[in-house]
């Protein structure tokens, strides 16, 4: 779909590409700053902020369905199943191995004493054990809480690719499928098996995006049109997001939740959507509004733009790392700060959005050597995983070298050479992560 090269004009249309990583980059973004209000916004101890509040609740409305959306835009449909299968596989591993090393982090200090220092529960070898195997099978709740969105993602990307090979109408079908399944999990107290709760929202955001692909190429030839999506957004999901209280199928009535002082807010990681209609109109119009700002940012942001641009294609690495500080940072400052600084004010919002993109970039600079490490290992184990049928039939030397995340090219009979097989093993992730996402 990138239908337009690099230009060095000012206002040349973007790439497609580039737009997406912007959008992306806009995304993460607001995440980081989302999570860092959560101090002041999953409160029930007096400091609660609702202004703090009502920012969160603004992006909660449709930011993690726009991040589906945004991958199935840049999703590439030519791809074959295994290929499917190896990414889906890598993304559900990089959550499980990163959930695994921070259990063993407070495995370490549990025998150091050191658990209540750094407000974490204390883990016995035995729990740790069976995390790691709840994982795995149930796929319902993972150690590093906020990683729940790469097992979403990696089920999704693998139905998709699975259903539009079948077809448009049994693509809907699924979606509504999964919708009913997920509302019925809820309403039955059925656990949250491999994400159910909330993967219909998720399939359905991912498959309309993949199908929005020409009209996503329209916008970015039309700056005009851009503009109009962006003005039209705005002036649903502004009105209309406070609007939702939380009851299901009931407007009229307001159905808090003790953590965010009887607030309502969405929350996909607990399928938690609210009145169902008021979800939908918000979340299409959250899109709306998102998908323009990244066109028109890409097209006439200039540095921010670019900024944005390098953020977008560190989308899963940026993604660990703020789902870490969830784990460890917040616990600390909801303990020291948030009872003593108030959550109001234009100054202490402006600080709080500059610390949290500073303290998650620059947790990946000074993590960035382990995360390739342990996203390597997991597309490793992920190919191993896949191509075990085939080695076992043929032999290891019949096994395709994997060239690129797109496209495969098959070795034929012959071993690969040492550097090829290296490359295959230990090659670094793709600097965006945006092949993933």
């Amino acid at each position: 779909m990138a239908r337009y090269a690099d230009s060095p004009a000012q206002h040349s249309p973007p790439t497609t590409a580039r737009a997406l990583d912007v959008g992306r980059g806009l995304a993460i973004v607001l995440v980081m700053y989302g999570h860092a209000l959560a101090p002041w916004v999953m409160d029930t101890h007096g400091w609660f902020s609702f202004e703090a509040f009502i920012q969160w609740k603004l992006g909660a409305s449709f930011l993690m369905p726009f991040f589906f959306v945004m991958s199935g835009l840049s999703w590439r449909e030519e791809k074959t199943l295994k290929a499917a299968l190896r990414e889906a596989l890598t993304l559900i591993l990089t959550a499980w191995m990163v959930s695994v090393v921070v259990d063993l982090v407070r495995l370490a200090l549990t025998f150091g004493g050191l658990s209540q220092v750094f407000l974490q529960a204390p883990l016995t070898m035995v729990q740790v054990l069976k995390n790691s195997a709840r994982m795995l099978v149930y796929g319902d709740f993972y150690s590093v809480s906020a990683l729940w969105f790469l097992g979403a993602l990696a089920l999704t990307r693998l139905l998709a690719a699975c259903a539009l090979r079948i077809g448009a109408v049994f693509t809907c079908g699924l979606a509504v499928v999964l919708i009913v399944a997920g509302l019925a999990a809820q309403m039955t107290a059925l656990r949250n098996y491999q994400q159910i709760y909330l993967l219909g929202v998720a399939f359905s955001s991912f498959v309309a995006g993949h199908a929005a692909r020409d009209a996503f190429a329209t916008l970015l030839e039309r700056p005009w049109r851009a503009l109009l999506a962006t003005a039209l957004g705005a002036a649903i999901v502004f009105p209309t997001f406070g609007l939702n209280q939380g009851c299901t199928f009931d407007i009229a009535r307001r159905c808090g939740i003790p953590t965010l002082n009887n607030e309502f807010g969405v929350a996909m990681i607990y399928g938690a959507y609210g009145n169902l209609t008021l979800f939908a109109i918000t979340t299409v119009a959250g899109i709306v509004f998102g998908v323009g700002v990244s066109v028109l940012v890409a097209r006439y942001g200039g540095f921010v733009a670019a900024r944005l641009n390098s953020l977008g294609r560190s989308t899963l690495n940026l993604l660990i790392i703020n789902a870490l500080t969830l784990e460890f940072i917040n616990p600390q400052v909801q303990l020291w700060l948030a009872p003593h600084i108030s959550g109001h004010g234009f100054v202490f919002f402006t600080v709080v959005f500059v610390l949290s993109v500073t303290v998650t970039t620059g947790g990946y600079a000074l993590l960035r050597k382990p995360l390739r490490f342990l996203r390597s290992r997991a597309r490793f184990v992920a190919h191993w995983l896949v191509d075990l049928p085939a080695v076992l039939r043929t032999g290891w030397s019949a096994r395709p070298l994997r060239v690129s995340a797109a496209h495969e090219l098959s070795a034929g009979p012959a071993q690969p050479r040492p550097a090829e097989r290296r490359a295959l093993r230990g090659a670094s992730a793709p600097p965006a992560g945006a092949d993933l996402l």
